[in-house]
């Protein structure tokens, strides 16, 4: 799909609380401007080691391109969501995996993303970033 295009969001009042909530599609972080996989390409192309300076430069990134700053503000929103919930990723993942074999010396991930983003894509048809959007949004 090419262009540009408009997703509506839709809000909703309560009756009871008179407070507002909106309707985010499952493929864009709420706040976001830029779908959850191009989101995801930067934490995997980070997991293979390329710094966000090089996936700025050299990357074709849907909508981009974008700056090393934007892809870091990324990064460490991810991160910081990760860390909330990573334990309970982990039990997912080892329950319906538990035989799996981890990557070990120079194949292994530079980060914990390296490991999570495949092994998730395993057990779940929502994507990771789908899934900690959905879990934020229902801690919160």
């Amino acid at each position: 799909m090419r262009g540009e295009f408009t997703i509506p969001i839709y809000r909703f009042k309560c009756s009871n609380c008179k407070r507002s909530s909106s309707l985010w599609p499952p493929f864009v972080a709420k706040g976001s401007q830029i779908a959850l996989d191009v989101h995801e390409h930067v934490l995997e192309s980070r997991a293979c080691g390329i710094s966000l300076s090089e996936a700025a430069l050299t990357s074709a990134i849907p909508g981009g391109p974008f700056s090393e700053r934007t892809l870091g503000r990324w990064v460490r929103f991810w991160d910081e969501r990760l860390k909330t919930f990573v334990a309970k990723i982990w039990h997912a993942v080892l329950t319906r995996l538990p035989n799996v074999a981890l990557p070990q010396g120079g194949h292994k991930p530079k980060d914990e993303w390296g490991y999570l983003l495949p092994l998730w894509k395993r057990i779940s048809p929502l994507s990771l970033l789908e899934y900690l959007s959905v879990a934020v949004a229902g801690s919160a």
